[in-house]
Formats: C-alpha cells, structure tokens, sequence
C-alpha cells in the first residue's frame, strides 16, 4: 500500500484482548479492542478468529467494522474528555474565555473522523460530544435554559441566523461533513479536462471502472454509476451485476438524509441536486453550502415556531428583539479591554435565548458598553 497506508495483522492474545495498531504520520499508536470488540470482530470475518486485516489512511480507520467502531468510540471519548477538562480549567474563572474555547476549539475537535468515516460508525460518539458541550453551555448560563426545544433549536443555529453558533454534530455535521468530504476527493479521482482542454491527472486512473470515464468532466454523469441507483439501472443490462461499494451506499443515504431536511423549503442550495449530481453545482466550499442550505430552512422554521408562541413569552420577545448588534458576543475574542465578568456573560447568555430567570427577569438590560469595556447596568 506503500505511504498511504499500512496493512496490519492483529492476534489475539490469551487473555480474549485485541491489540490492534493505527499508523499516523508514521507512528504506531496502540488501541485495545477489548473482549466486546473481538466478539464482533469473530463474527464478521470469514477468517480464522485470531485474525484481523485491516488499514487506515490519514488518520481515519477503515477496515472491519469492529475496529472502526471501536477506535471512533474511543477517539470521541477523547474529545468529550477534552471538552471535561476545559470546562474543569476555566470553569469560575473565565466563562467568556471558556466559550471562546467551546466555539473555536471544543466543538470542532472530532469533525475531522465526521468528515472520513460513514455516519453510522460516529452517530454515538457525535452524540456524546454534543451532550459534552451542551453542559458546557449550561455552566455558562442560568439552570435549564436549554432545557426546551425552541431554545435548543435557537442554540444550534449559527449566529448569523440568531443563533449562538453551537451546531449538532449528531445532527447535521455528520452527514453534512462525510457528504462534502467524499464529494470533494471523487472530483480528483479521475484524469479530468480543464477550459483550455489540457489532460488534469486524478490521483486514482484506474478507478474509470468504478465511476465511469469522463464522470467529472464538463457535463459529466459524477456519481451517477457509482451509486447504488446508478447500479441498479446499470445491471439491467449486464450480465453479471455487481454489488454497489459500502461507501457507495453510505454516501446515498447520507445524501438523503440531508435533502429529506430541505424537502418542501422555497430555499434553494446545494442539496437540491441530486446524490449522483452532488457539488456539481457548488464550485466552492460544499460543506459550507450545505450547512448554510440547512440552517435556512431550520431558520425559518424556528421563526415559524417562535412567532406562533404568545406575546409576552420571553423566548418571542428576546428573538423579536434582535437586531444587527445583538449576536456579536457570540463570535468575539474576550481580550483585557472588551471582557464581562462571568455573572454578566451568564445574564447575557441567558436573556440574548429568552428563558425568563427570575433573578434577573425584573432587572434592565443586564450589558452596556462604556469606554470600550462591558459593565452590568447594576454596577
């Protein structure tokens, strides 16, 4: 497999454990499958029990589906113990400072597996971080203001939107990032002609085969013989059919996950081709433009939802409220300067989502600004 990757046999030991090898950057680093692991390993090998094949490229597993689960549990327990330990950090000391930290390094640390793995292996551990990160949230705040749908909704979207930028990995990212990520490296398989009609190499030629010669070039059909739908018209006609790749079918039902979240929207975006078509149309940042397509529609649902509420609910009032300014807090850099104390951030926090404190629910405007430095409007 040369540098992009290594073939690596495991033995079980006699006391039922697998050790098993990851190679990144050239490092051997170990991880324990455990005896839960190695059942499920034996299940699903038509090899001797003892033995595992398998590799990984770049960081990411990939082989029998025992070893990925068990090494994307263990990296996502990682980052729910970094988030842990951040919390534990700054926690008292720094609220600002530690949102800081949720929204530029905690919540992005596992989205590199989210990109490269097919969803279903990362569903759990999405899950577990998002939980991570939402009792980080909670600390920063006051008790149980993202204990309601609508607020948790507002929560996760981004603050260009109203939101605080907060997003689901379990949710949305998965899908939105694994999608992206395929769609992007498929486009450089293949040889491809550039406008001034020069041969551009792909990196893998011989996969013409799995794809289909001229996939990706102008007016190309992309995935369209790759997928499983393209297969199933394809083998109509051929006398022996082939069974659509893994990938293949992980990326269809990604795809359609992702558009079943925009079906009925006037919004228009990237989801709206089709899976055999995907990107085609978005020359840019895909991941992004599928987000942004996403976060759209869930917008203007949440709007739905939120203006439905009654007048005097605080959750209406706080979205109705605001305006260009309101949401800056939610992306800036706390410095010496321009800071607030960590009573005035969880005042912030909570009155920018809605949910009436009573502590609070009586007092004025909990923030203003004088000479460049944020002051409670009681100081």
């Amino acid at each position: 497999m040369g540098d992009r990757g290594t073939l690596v046999t495991v033995h079980s030991r006699r006391t039922s454990e697998v050790t098993t090898f990851r190679c990144r950057q050239s490092r051997k680093q170990p991880v324990s499958l455990g005896r839960s692991a190695e059942r499920r390993v034996r299940s699903h090998t038509a090899k001797p029990p003892h033995t595992v094949y398998f590799y990984t490229s770049t960081g990411a597993p990939v082989g029998e589906e025992a070893f990925v689960t068990e090494v994307i549990r263990q990296e996502g327990e990682a980052v729910v113990s970094y988030i842990e330990k951040t919390l534990l950090e700054l926690r008292g000391s720094d609220h600002y400072g530690l949102w800081a930290c949720l929204q530029y390094c905690c919540q992005s640390k596992f989205d590199y597996m989210l990109q490269h793995v097919p969803p279903p292996f990362t569903d759990h551990a999405a899950a577990r971080i998002d939980a991570a990160l939402v009792r980080v949230a909670q600390q920063l705040s006051y008790d149980d203001v993202l204990s309601d749908g609508i607020t948790m909704r507002r929560f996760r979207l981004p603050a260009r939107e109203r939101g605080c930028g907060v997003r689901s990995r379990q949710n949305l990212v998965r899908h939105a990032a694994y999608a992206a990520s395929f769609v992007r490296a498929a486009e450089r398989f293949l040889d491809t002609t550039d406008a001034a009609g020069n041969i551009v190499p792909g990196f893998f030629p011989m996969l013409n085969d799995v794809f289909g010669a001229g996939a990706f070039g102008p007016g190309g059909h992309r995935l369209r013989d790759f997928l499983p739908s393209g297969h199933r018209l394809r083998d109509l006609l051929a006398p022996a059919p082939r069974r659509p790749l893994p990938t293949a079918v992980a990326f269809e039902e990604t795809w359609a996950v992702l558009r079943a979240r925009v079906d009925g929207s006037d919004a228009r975006g990237a989801l709206d081709a089709s899976a055999a078509q995907a990107g085609a149309s978005t020359p840019g940042k895909l991941q992004h433009a599928i987000t942004s397509h996403v976060e759209r529609v869930e917008r203007g649902l949440l709007h739905n939802a939120i203006t439905a509420l009654a007048d005097d609910d605080p959750r209406k009032v706080a979205w109705l409220s605001c305006d260009d300014i309101s949401n800056r807090w939610v992306s800036a850099w706390p410095t010496a300067e321009l800071e607030m104390t960590d009573p005035e951030f969880g005042e912030v926090f909570t009155t920018y989502l809605g949910p009436s404190i009573p502590t609070i629910a009586s007092r004025p405007t909990p923030c203003t600004s004088v000479k460049g430095r944020l002051f409670s409007s009681r100081t």
